[in-house]
């Protein structure tokens, strides 16, 4: 298959997004979701520290959504992200719902 690459550029200066901010909400919610092998459903719910960003100043993305996700998915291929996020990320806990 082919490579696929994401390449970006960023500040060397982290912050904490403020928390009702497009960042926090996408690196900090608390609930995941899935499908496991069988293609059942599946929640969990995810720990970590809150995690700093760094500010990005350019990206490029060498990506087909199509080939990796299915045809669905071509459509992305043309749409611009509405925000392109650096965590610096850590350890996570997951624990299944309940």
């Amino acid at each position: 298959g082919r490579w696929r690459r994401l390449w970006l550029d960023a500040e060397d200066a982290p912050f904490t997004p403020a928390s009702d901010s497009l960042e926090h909400y996408f690196k900090e919610h608390e609930w995941g979701y899935g499908s496991d092998r069988l293609g059942t459903g599946s929640v969990y719910r995810v720990e970590h520290p809150i995690w700093r960003t760094f500010p990005v100043r350019n990206w490029r993305l060498d990506w087909d959504f199509g080939e990796v996700y299915g045809p669905e998915w071509n459509f992305l291929n043309d749409t611009r992200p509405i925000s392109v996020i650096l965590a610096e990320g850590s350890c996570v806990a997951v624990y299944p719902k309940g």
